[in-house]
Order: C-alpha cells, then sequence, then structure tokens
C-alpha cells in the first residue's frame, strides 16, 4: 500500500518501466503531478517510435477474420504487443476480438493498454466479458491496472466494476491509484454509503486517512459533500 499520493505515481512509474518503485525512491520528495508528468513523457517517448509499426499491424489485422487476427494475437503477438496495437484497431472489430480471446490473456494485456488512447475500446466492452477479466485482475490484485481502467470506463463498468472489489483496503488502493476527478466521482458513485464509510475506515487503520483525504479533494462539490457526511456519521 503506498503511503502517498507520491508514492502512488512512482509505484505507476515502476510499472511503466518494468521495474521496483524501490529505484525511484529519488524521487519521493517530488510533486505527484511532477512524477506523473514523468511518467507520460516516458510512455510517449517509449512508444512513439514504434507506433507505425503498430499502425501497420492494426491494419493487417484488420485483413484477416476476427477470430482468426485473435488466435494469431495469442499465438505470436502476446501480450504486451497487443495492448500496444489496441488503440490502432477500430473500437468495434477490437470489442469482437476480445470476445474470442481467453480471458485471462485479456487480463494479461490489460496493464499494457492506455486508457486514454483505448477509451473507444473500453466502453466497446460488453459487462459479461468485462465483469470475468476484473474478477481476475482482483484475484491478482492488479489494482493499478484497475484504477487505469476505470480512468475510460463507462459508469455501469465502474459499477459493476466495484462490486468485485470486496476488501475495503483494495477499494482504498484503487482510489490511490486514480488519476482524475472524473474517475474519483464515477468510483465514489460505484459505492453505497456503506461501503464508503469502510474505505475510511480502511484508510484510519493504514494510516492514510490524510492521504485518502488528499485524494479526494479532487472530487467535485457534491462527492465531497458525501465523504464528508459519511466521514462524521463514523466519527
Amino acid at each position: 500500500m503506498t503511503h502517498s499520493i507520491t508514492e502512488a505515481e512512482i509505484t505507476k512509474l515502476a510499472r511503466e518501466l518494468g521495474t521496483d518503485p524501490s529505484e525511484f525512491a529519488f524521487l519521493a520528495g517530488s510533486s505527484p503531478e511532477a512524477v506523473r508528468t514523468i511518467r507520460y513523457r516516458i510512455a510517449a517517448s517509449l512508444d512513439e517510435p514504434h507506433r507505425p509499426m503498430f499502425r501497420r499491424l492494426a491494419r493487417a489485422s484488420a485483413l484477416v477474420p476476427v477470430a482468426l487476427a485473435a488466435t494469431i494475437a495469442t499465438r505470436f503477438f502476446g501480450p504486451m504487443l497487443c495492448g500496444a496495437v489496441a488503440s490502432e484497431i477500430a473500437a468495434e472489430r477490437a470489442a469482437s476480438m476480445i470476445a474470442h480471446l481467453p480471458m485471462k490473456f485479456v487480463a494479461d494485456v490489460t496493464p499494457y493498454v492506455n486508457p486514454r488512447t483505448s477509451g473507444p475500446l473500453i466502453k466497446g466492452i460488453e459487462l459479461s466479458i468485462l465483469v470475468p477479466v476484473m474478477t481476475e485482475l482482483v484475484e491478482r490484485r492488479d489494482l493499478v491496472t484497475i484504477s487505469r481502467l476505470v480512468e475510460a470506463a463507462t459508469q455501469d463498468q465502474v459499477q459493476a466494476s466495484a462490486e468485485l472489489i470486496e476488501d475495503p483496503a483494495d477499494l482504498l488502493a484503487v482510489y490511490l491509484f486514480a488519476e482524475s476527478t472524473e474517475s474519483l466521482d464515477a468510483m465514489l458513485a460505484a459505492i453505497d454509503d456503506d461501503r464508503l464509510a469502510a474505505v475510511l475506515g480502511a484508510a484510519r487503520e493504514a494510516d492514510l486517512a490524510d492521504v485518502l483525504a488528499e485524494v479526494f479533494s479532487g472530487l467535485s462539490a457534491p462527492g465531497r459533500n458525501r465523504v464528508e457526511a459519511v466521514s462524521d456519521r463514523g466519527a
């Protein structure tokens, strides 16, 4: 569990580079915005040189039937390349391909999907497919990926995902990894007051109440008012 917003950003930076967060301990005194900016720039610099190839692969996949494209993806591309190519495939076709992929393979791919460029794809995934994948991610406790996917998900998708996360401490982590006011509001709307109270309690137990309060300061006014009301009720 991260103990500051900066630590949460460092964790995501380490994930981007496939290394341990301890490698970036020197960034602990930086603002979360600064670390996030570094992460975005590194991700772009690593991705952009290969983007033409990803586009060619996406165009090639469109020349074969969806089921065959899905088979080629699982046998020859692997999760990382599939995640990188995903945003170059038309959202409707990508959703059709996902339906032909093994659920665990889709779960393997999701950490490599950029929600900022794959929003239409993520929004087009049916709940019947999304729920098993999110269940697998919850079992893996891949809370960083879950939080990132929420950035581009519909409210129904967020609702279904939140219902799968039973441990208040895991819900707390998903909030700490959030990156936008919109995703914070969506996740808050997906839980009732009792579950919100449990998240607040988990934050107190982990000595993260101040950190969560800082995260929740990014909520819309109605969201902040709701958090205050539930917090006062439990005081």
